[in-house]
């Protein structure tokens, strides 16, 4: 790569671009925290406590407090140090007298012409942007002014919100009184303070010179500076002897003879905001400062910052790190966006493959298993804030954004896991559900800790240009951890996708992703047409499909020329479980297809279960928990709950079953009390276990025994309802109330038992039954004549469930046994567990440089030995996702299921003599011949123009619409398409 220019030692750097209007409050911010605080600490602690007396209630101590007669006004102790250092006596109020303030200001004006936000002119009135971010002023009535919400905070005591310094009026009368009678009672002698209030009084007089607060002209404002005037100017008349400054003056002006130059201490904050512009976006560990230094290998923040105009000489050369040296346009990024967490491969351009941290800010420790894992969760703190940054057309890339407005990944867990009831709106931790929910069912509301409210529109209607797209948020962060200093840049991305996702919403997700990460590179590579021409994100396979290109490998299959190796994948993931079937054969040179791999997977048949995965099992039990509550408990509150996409609905909930922010609250509570219980099941006993026990059972019965089955839970978990029967927990019920309650698993009292078990079982069995009737259908495609020996891969952190694993050996000896033809099953446990390792003959390899069976799918995206054909590819549209028949004895007679053809008709052989009613699902076992129309939904089709003498037809025209029509009877299958009239268009949501 020819490139001008990479590095060079800069001795200004703009503030227009590197300090942006975001960074330049930073920068300031900085500035008075770091520097002016550093210097003036023991000055100002010095001078507070002259002109403040140290009291306490005088009966027990237990109250201190701080007493400024001079504006007769009192706070608490544990305020002092705030006061002091953030409060209204630091910034207001600030302690620097006049010629410090020249000093500071405006004798050495021209040290700040070129900064931003400093105007030493009308003596230096422009320093208010110092002083007006967080500083507070004195309302003298108990409470005091804020100047972020620009109003009053009334207080109470001693206590105070955050940043709030409260204080009281306190005449010296009072103060007096309070002493002779004990209701106060000094701490120590302070005769010396009450004649040194001239300091602070003097600043006063001249506060309005120096310092003038724009924008905000509020009356309440005005009153508190006359007052200020009024009392500086009564008491310089009463002390005109108290100007001397004696010992401190002193001290003071060693300092000042000690002090850095300005633009050294300029440098140091440009520097320092260089190398922390990560820590602040994402929370980045900073890179050491000797990056910088002229022979360092520079810093691309440093670099970007040379597009602005207004700049700020440095004290020194230092290195600045052009970008475009760190493009890597070989290497392949491989996504697999999960519904708990997503991963991230690598394979760079010495064509090795390996894991992104992506879930640490540390590069400086050893790899662990949750550094490459990023929980897939947004947490909003100012969401309005964020998009001001974000959407700022300042910067092509890298908006100076900040993880304090919002958070995602392991920061959000943990405030998620630390959260208070009413802040768990505030949390997104579905969003991939929100993603894949074509019909609209799934609307979260985005609430933040401001205040801020707004719900989201169906994914696929989602505007991030008017919206705020959470997607493309995630993906900005996710871009951050991928392109930055400690990695390359990179340009071409591979997706995953479930095998249920229609086409349009792939290609939605792909287009947040592109947005997102084209965000998170440098200013400067954004705005280079040649590099971004390159630059790619686009949908590779399904998710079964790559868990299954790095599986088969690591298993070590190498089919010979000819040979053929059937495989299934069940990929059990958060929040969908997908199954494939095909063969794994060596590649055939002769087709150019596969000319340059060694490997081809023929992928015939594809199915999945929308609603089964860890998430929705979590939801499944919190729901059934609920209801039994609800309908058995005689609970006096109603407390509203979500109903999972394929919960049964039960009469007379209706009402609370809705999906409103209390819902979601009262939901997410409960499934975080259900989740160590699901993901801590670790085996289930040797001997078949007990699953009739002895009724009515005593108090002291076992619970543990009773909820558990015969399974095991890690030794390392204790649940407090598997030793009394039931969860506390606080919910809100429907007017808003926060109430603890008792959910009840097993209680004789209340006569419920909830078996947590069997919700289980029965959920993850449907799924199972799905890939068996799958499975029929594959071993009937031409391509599987004469198998005998089929691989079953379990994939996705869901599959080690013994849950599972238990079912799943059941059903298999059920469908060997049924198979008209010798038939070996074989289950391949999921990579890098014992048992894989096992199986393999291999000592076990804890490292994380080994795929498992959630990260295999990153590894299959950027495996490029291995060409995949697949049943439904990248760029086509998803299968038909519904059941669609008649009511026959009650059951669901098929005639459209999810494999067929689009714009093929199907003839329903029922004469057009009236409405036409339909029945569907999208549960997978609606093919069992079986399924009770109860758990069905009607569509009526409505009819104009009626003829008996013709039937009905319809077919499936995209994933979640048909059309019906009418033409002539349909004799023994046979049909002419050119008679059928199109009377109707049906779209089908759950």
């Amino acid at each position: 790569m020819n490139i001008d220019n990479l590095t060079s030692a800069v001795d200004k750097v703009a503030v227009k671009g590197f300090i942006r209007r975001d960074l330049k409050n930073w920068f300031i911010d900085d500035y008075i925290k770091r520097t002016l605080l550093d210097m003036c600490r023991k000055y100002r602690e010095e001078l507070f406590n002259r002109v403040s007396i140290y009291f306490t209630n005088g009966k027990d101590g237990s109250e201190k407090g701080y007493y400024i007669p001079a504006f007769e006004i009192a706070f608490g102790e544990a305020q002092k140090y705030e006061v002091n250092d953030r409060g209204w006596l630091d910034k207001p109020l600030h302690l620097f007298k006049e010629e410090e303030i020249k000093y500071l200001f405006v004798d050495n004006a021209d040290r700040f012409d070129n900064i931003p936000g400093f105007k030493a002119e009308d003596g230096g009135s422009g320093i208010a942007s110092l002083f007006r971010s967080d500083s507070f002023l004195i309302k003298y009535e108990d409470g005091c002014f804020d100047m972020r919400s620009k109003r009053f905070q009334k207080t109470q005591g001693w206590a105070s919100e955050v940043y709030v310094i409260p204080c009281c009026v306190l005449s010296k009368d009072e103060f007096s009184q309070g002493i002779e009678s004990g209701r106060f009672a000094y701490v120590e002698e302070a005769e010396s303070r009450s004649k040194q209030y001239n300091d602070i009084i003097r600043t006063l007089q001249e506060y309005r010179k120096f310092i003038e607060i724009r924008d905000y002209d509020s009356e309440h404002i005005k009153e508190m500076l006359d007052y200020c005037a009024k009392r500086a100017k009564a008491c310089r008349e009463m002390n005109p002897e108290l100007f001397s400054q004696g010992k401190l003056d002193e001290e003071f002006n060693k300092w000042i003879a000690e002090t850095p130059k300005l633009n050294e201490i300029q440098t140091e904050i440009v520097l320092n905001a260089v190398l922390m512009a990560d820590t602040y976006r994402c929370g980045l560990a900073p890179k050491e400062r000797i990056c910088l230094e002229e022979s360092g290998e520079g810093h691309w923040e440093l670099f970007d910052s040379m597009e602005g105009s207004e700049m700020v000489t440095l004290n020194g050369k230092y290195a600045t790190r052009n970008p475009k040296i760190d493009v890597c346009d070989t290497g392949i990024v491989g996504i697999d966006f999960g519904t708990k967490s997503t991963v991230v491969s690598l394979k760079d351009e010495n064509n090795k493959t390996r894991l992104l941290r992506v879930g640490t800010t540390s590069y400086n420790t050893q790899l662990k298993e949750e550094d490459v894992e990023n929980p897939t969760m947004l947490e909003f703190i100012d969401v309005e804030k964020f998009l001001e940054q974000y959407k700022s057309d300042e910067t092509a890339g890298r908006p100076f954004t900040s993880e304090e407005d919002i958070r995602v990944a392991y920061p959000a867990k943990k405030d998620l896991a630390e959260a208070e009831s009413k802040e768990l709106s505030t949390f997104l931790t579905d969003i991939k559900q929100w993603c894949g929910d074509a019909t609209g069912n799934r609307l979260p509301i985005i609430r933040d800790k401001r205040g801020y409210s707004k719900p989201l529109p169906a994914f696929k209607d989602c505007n991030s240009e008017t919206d705020i797209d959470p997607l493309e948020i995630y993906a900005y962060y996710l871009g951050l951890m991928i392109n930055n200093v400690y990695n390359k840049i990179f340009l071409k991305y591979s997706m995953s996708f479930p095998t249920t996702y229609e086409k349009s919403i792939r290609d939605r997700i792909i287009q947040s992703f592109q947005k997102g990460i084209r965000r998170s590179m440098p200013n400067s590579i954004v705005l280079d047409d040649e590099v971004m021409a390159k630059f790619e994100v686009k949908p590779q396979c399904s998710e079964p499909a790559a868990y299954a290109v790095c599986a088969m490998k690591e298993y070590q299959f190498k089919p010979k020329a000819g040979e053929k190796i059937f495989y299934s994948v069940f990929d059990f993931g958060g929040g969908t479980t997908d199954m494939i079937f095909g063969i794994w054969r060596a590649a055939d040179k002769r087709n150019r297809k596969e000319s340059r791999v060694s490997w081809v997977i023929e992928q015939f048949k594809d199915e999945g279960d929308r609603y089964l995965g860890g998430e929705n099992l979590l939801e499944l039990m919190a729901y059934t928990i609920f209801v039994e509550n609800t309908l058995h408990c005689g609970q006096e509150k109603n407390f509203p709950f979500i109903k999972p996409a394929d919960g049964e609905l039960y009469s007379g909930l209706e009402r609370l079953t809705v999906d409103s922010p209390a819902a979601r609250r009262n939901m997410m509570q409960l499934m975080m009390k259900l989740r160590p219980f699901w993901e801590g099941i670790d085996g289930y006993e040797d001997e078949e276990p007990e699953t009739d026990y002895e009724e009515p059972f005593d108090a002291d019965s076992n619970h543990k025994k009773r909820i558990l089955k015969g399974y095991k839970l890690r030794s390392d978990i204790s649940l407090d309802f598997l030793k009394n029967g039931y969860i506390n927990i606080e919910l809100e019920d429907d007017k808003g109330e926060t109430i603890p309650n008792k959910l009840y698993i097993d209680s004789v009292e209340n006569d419920v038992f909830i078996d947590l078990i069997e919700v289980l079982e029965n959920r993850i069995q449907r799924g199972i039954n799905t890939y068996f009737n799958a499975l029929k259908s594959a071993l009937a495609d031409s391509r599987s004549k004469d198998v005998q020996k089929i691989y079953l891969l379990l994939a996705g952190n869901a599959s080690k469930s013994p849950v599972l694993k238990r079912l799943l050996d059941k059903s298999i000896q059920e469908f060997e046994a049924s198979y008209g033809t010798p038939l070996d099953i074989e289950i391949l446990p999921p990579l890098g567990t014992p048992e894989f390792f096992e199986r393999m003959g291999q000592t076990v390899n804890e490292s994380l440089d080994r795929p498992t069976g959630k990260t295999g799918v990153a590894y299959g995206l950027v495996d490029r030995n291995v060409h995949v054909y697949e049943e439904t590819s990248a760029s086509d549209e998803a299968k038909f996702k519904f059941y669609i028949g008649l009511n026959y004895d009650d059951k669901l007679e098929v005639k459209i299921d999810r494999g067929v053809e689009y714009r093929k008709w199907v003839p329903l052989m029922i004469p057009a003599d009236d409405d036409l009613e339909l029945y569907y699902t999208s549960l997978p076992d609606a093919q069992s011949g079986d399924f009770d129309i109860s758990r069905t939904k009607r569509k009526n089709c409505p009819v104009k123009d009626r003829d008996e003498d013709k039937d009905f037809y319809i077919r499936a025209i995209n994933p979640d619409t048909i059309e019906y029509g009418i033409g002539e009877i349909c004799e023994d299958g046979a049909f002419d398409e050119k008679t059928i009239k199109v009377i109707g268009e049906i779209q089908f949501a759950l």
